[in-house]
């Protein structure tokens, strides 16, 4: 990811110039492996009903990717996805949910089956967390409110949102989700009733308690932010590394967190626009802001609070 200090049009620009179009590798072994897998589900899926005449598999215009076939193969070799004769499937590496958590890989479409490639794409993302980044089973949630996947620390406070698109770019894209963000953001509006708006919404009540990361997935795209919010505003600063599940849910001092230094408060130190540029206290209350601190977070990123002594008091305590 390239260097910018937050999320904004330039950052995304950038870097969703770097991801560029992903090509589709219909010769890939993976993609024919799951291709052979699916075909072989839809003919269970057919027999099974009987409002669908054809076990022909109909996927999306832009096919299958190899990114979202390896992710999702590994899922199922690792156990971290069940998937039964019909396409019915599993996410086992997450809370059992009170319906027993089971989804379909498969819809009928017309007299045929059509292929739900955001489930492959989510169930291999989440996979993806407990095997690449150590989340617990116990501390994930898969299909939970607004988002993909939660992750919860030990206080069941939400520190990982993620979400998965079928798309780096274009309609219903990664790209388009951080947009609408940013322009409400910029707006400083509540959320709005759409889809990326809801999700905006959710993101903000979730920050009220503290830092969440968010991770967007995509097709050759693993993108992870520190989400704040200062004025009723979310923003987002790039991470340049995944932090993982214990240095998200660890004590103060454990994380890496860290209280880097404290001056008297200065507006210049904030970003414009924001409550600590106008003097008042970052962490939600009424106060004036006495100082401005500088934070270590999780992941090595960088925060710039604005505070009141009390909350200072309280920061210092977090961060150890």
């Amino acid at each position: 990811m390239s260097e910018h200090r937050f999320v904004d049009g330039a950052w995304i620009d950038d870097n969703i110039d770097a991801v560029g179009t992903v090509p589709v590798e219909p010769g890939s072994r993976e993609v024919a492996e799951l291709q052979s897998l699916l075909s072989g589900w839809a003919e269970a899926f057919c027999a099974a009903r009987d409002d669908v005449e054809s076990p022909g598999l109909r996927t999306s215009s832009r096919g299958l990717l190899r990114d979202e076939a390896q992710s999702f193969l590994r899922a199922i070799k690792d156990g971290a996805v069940r998937v039964t004769d019909t396409g019915h499937f599993m996410v086992t590496c997450v809370r059992a949910k009170p319906n027993g958590g089971v989804y379909s890989l498969l819809s009928k479409s017309g007299d045929g089956v059509a292929l739900n490639l955001e489930y492959v794409i989510q169930a291999g993302a989440t996979a993806e967390l407990a095997r690449d980044h150590g989340w617990l089973t116990e501390a994930l949630d898969f299909e939970r409110g607004e988002f993909d996947a939660f992750g919860y620390g030990p206080d069941g406070r939400v520190l990982l949102a993620m979400e998965a698109k079928c798309r780096a770019r274009g309609t219903d894209s990664v790209e388009k989700l951080l947009r609408e963000w940013l322009r409400l953001s910029e707006a400083g509006a509540a959320g709005a009733p759409t889809n990326a708006g809801r999700k905006y919404a959710e993101l903000l009540r979730l920050c009220e308690a503290g830092t969440v990361v968010v991770w967007l997935v995509a097709a050759n795209l693993r993108w992870a932010f520190s989400a704040t919010t200062d004025d009723a505003r979310l923003f987002l600063r790039p991470l340049a590394t995944f932090p993982t599940h214990g240095a998200l849910s660890s004590g103060p001092g454990e994380s890496g967190r860290a209280v880097l230094w404290v001056e008297p408060h200065d507006p210049a130190l904030h970003r414009a626009g924001t409550k600590g540029a106008r003097g008042g206290c970052s962490w939600f209350c009424a106060e004036r802001a006495q100082w401005s601190v500088g934070v270590r977070e999780a992941g090595d990123s960088e925060s710039v609070f604005a505070l009141c002594d009390p909350h200072r008091a309280r920061v210092e305590t977090v961060y150890g």
